[in-house]
């Protein structure tokens, strides 16, 4: 009897434990709300923002001119004197470039030429005094561009001085620059081999081309001695062809020859170039 009266409290009891094991069982808990997922994901099509010229250095402009052109009298108002300068510049160029280092080279040039006009006036108003010149004097400085590829600009320039005579004496001067930092470049520089590896081939080839043009257009038939004692390396340009080496006006022919310039192919040096 007593057993059968306990029958229904244990039956109460079981139910409640399947309740609460029906609502807490089976499925996971569920994750709390956490931080927020800040990272994105970019579309493959995405554009890309990076310069296509980055850590490259700008592309050099195109070269103007600066230039210097006066007329210089004597106290009657005859003219003794005119100078004419023009020198590449890069008026485009941004501070710090390369257009702006070689423009601040031309600019300390036109400077100088400025200055040794004033020697020459000197002479033209002395001349003039004394002996009532009748033709002034004259100085004058112009320029090419020979070469500008992706790794050097050359620049050739041909100075004028007239003081009398039957002509002017002419000099030429070239310069050549790099085109990343604008940094002037002399000629041993554009060799890895040491310079007696390459001059004597610059020698012989400058001589050989002399014999084609025919020795009684200068001076003498010169041998390769007497021809290495005037060549001048730093007398150089460049050009597509390849390095040109020049003489001045007397150097190795009269004044009516002209500059003697000679053209030394790429493919000659090509093993001992930079």
């Amino acid at each position: 009897m007593n057993r059968l009266r306990f029958l229904p409290v244990l039956a109460l009891i079981l139910a409640l434990v399947l309740i609460l094991c029906a609502c807490g069982g089976g499925g996971e808990t569920p994750e709390g709300p956490g931080e927020p997922d800040t990272q994105t994901t970019e579309p493959d099509n995405a554009p890309d923002n990076t310069p296509d010229d980055a850590g490259e250095p700008a592309a050099l402009p195109q070269a103007d001119s600066q230039g210097y052109a006066e007329e210089y009298t004597a106290e009657d108002g005859t003219v003794v004197l005119k100078c004419e300068y023009s020198l590449p510049m890069f008026p485009d160029a941004a501070p710090g470039s390369a257009g702006a280092a070689i423009s601040d080279y031309y600019t300390k040039e036109l400077q100088g030429l400025k200055e040794n006009s004033q020697e020459y006036l000197s002479w033209a108003l002395e001349e003039y005094a004394n002996a009532g010149v009748s033709y002034p004097y004259s100085d004058t400085d112009s320029f090419r561009e020979s070469l500008r590829d992706d790794i050097y600009i050359s620049f050739v320039r041909t100075h004028d001085t007239y003081t009398g005579g039957p002509h002017p004496n002419q000099l030429q001067s070239s310069e050549t620059f790099r085109i990343s930092d604008g940094a002037r470049v002399t000629c041993y520089e554009l060799f890895s081999a040491d310079e007696g590896l390459w001059r004597p081939v610059v020698v012989q080839t400058i001589r050989d081309q002399m014999a084609e043009r025919g020795w009684d257009n200068y001076y003498e038939e010169y041998t390769i001695e007497a021809l290495d004692a005037i060549f001048q390396p730093e007398q150089f340009y460049l050009t597509e062809e390849g390095i040109v080496w020049y003489f001045q006006n007397y150097d190795l022919a009269p004044y009516a020859a002209g500059i003697q310039e000679f053209t030394v192919p790429y493919g000659v040096l090509q093993e001992m170039l930079s």
